[in-house]
């Protein structure tokens, strides 16, 4: 179940199942900071565009920490994170 949890996300935007999948809004193009020190492992990274509705893949993250990501996609983004 995904809940709102704003703290993990520095945009203030955050829906989560801690350990299992993110969803973090980023508002003009900004840099994301995301706590995942409760997810363990690697966790998949897409982006979407919430207008235009595209999306990329990104690779993967390690949880167990903090992680800085960057939008790739001009405008407002929406970022992924799960397992």
């Amino acid at each position: 179940d995904m809940t709102p949890l704003p703290e993990l996300a520095s945009t203030g935007y955050c829906l989560a199942n801690p350990g299992e999948a993110y969803i973090i809004y980023s508002p003009s193009n900004a840099e994301i900071k995301v706590d995942l020190r409760t997810a363990y492992g690697r966790l998949k990274v897409e982006w979407m565009h919430p207008v235009l509705g595209n999306s990329i893949q990104a690779g993967t993250v390690d949880g167990g920490e903090w992680c800085t990501l960057k939008p790739p996609l001009e405008g407002d983004s929406v970022l992924l994170l799960y397992k």
